[in-house]
């Protein structure tokens, strides 16, 4: 489960495969119970900032794993909605204020993809490397991933106030 402020998210078993669960506690004591997803598909890999919810999901047309947001509270989604539209696996996906970072595979490596979900402008590929980029983590615009360069891990870090998202090797071995 995850938790941020009054709501709390989880993935859980319906049967049949993983569904998006949302608590809301600002309904009160008792809060309220909401299915985000319900589908045939595993939903899975929630994370939650404030009432936003981001995780992955099997796209049944290309078996591919995908990510999606969900908006709760006033003025919120009344749907989950895709955020990534294209035929290769994208996992992992992280998320701070309107910042959403995730893996996923551009045809020959893994990279650190972002998109702001309040202008909805394209995704954008912030670690644009040769090497394998993995587990990016967001706080605020700061953005961190591990990135596999030859045999060593190493810590890179992007700002996604900056437009150019110049990816910097912060561990320096």
């Amino acid at each position: 489960p995850r938790v941020s402020g009054s709501y709390i998210a989880w993935s859980g078993a319906d049967n049949s495969d993983s569904e998006i669960f949302l608590w809301d506690g600002t309904t009160g004591t008792t809060g309220t119970r909401t299915p985000v997803t319900n589908n045939s598909i595993d939903d899975r890999r929630v994370q939650i900032d404030g009432s936003n919810l981001v995780w992955e999901g099997i796209d049944p047309q290309s078996n591919t794993y995908e990510v999606y947001l969900y908006r709760a509270g006033p003025g919120g989604s009344a749907t989950p909605l895709r955020l990534t539209q294209n035929t290769t696996d994208e996992k992992d996906p992280q998320i701070s204020g309107n910042n959403v970072v995730w893996t996923g595979w551009d045809g020959a490596n893994w990279q650190i993809y972002y998109r702001d979900i309040d202008t909805m402008a394209p995704a954008a590929n912030i670690s644009n490397t040769m090497f394998l980029n993995d587990r990016p983590q967001v706080s605020g615009s700061n953005v961190v991933w591990h990135v596999l360069d030859v045999n060593n891990w190493e810590v890179y870090y992007s700002d996604l106030s900056k437009s150019n998202f110049i990816p910097v090797n912060v561990s320096g071995s």
